[in-house]
């Protein structure tokens, strides 16, 4: 099973279909535009009562996201951090969306997160 840096356990769920992105509490859903592509993008602060966060990246997407801890961050076939494909939700620990940091390598790619 793939693990954050801190090892954590990360558990990566092809097509999710069951839920749909930015479901659930309005407060708690996000969707973010990578509009320019290589330009880092923190996601906006949303609270997660139970230390979970839901990343999708949304499944018309033509290039990998990729999420990080640190706004260090690369897209690219050198990217830094986890990546996702088209379609790809991690669901990874953290008290608030905005500990995560997105990029693409090529603009107009569009990610959903979830605080659950």
């Amino acid at each position: 099973m793939p693990q954050t840096t801190s090892g954590q356990p990360v558990c990566i769920v092809e097509d999710l279909t069951a839920v749909a992105p930015g479901s659930g509490s309005t407060d708690a859903g996000q969707n973010v535009s990578l509009s320019l592509g290589g330009t880092v993008v923190r996601a906006a602060s949303a609270v997660a009562p139970t230390g979970l966060v839901s990343i999708s990246a949304d499944p018309g997407n033509s290039a990998q996201i990729h999420v990080g801890r640190a706004n260090t961050v690369t897209a690219g076939a050198a990217g830094k951090g986890l990546s996702l494909a088209a379609g790809q939700t991690v669901i990874l620990p953290a008290a608030n969306a905005n500990e995560f940091y997105l990029v693409a390598a090529t603009a107009t790619q569009n990610v959903h997160l979830l605080a659950l």
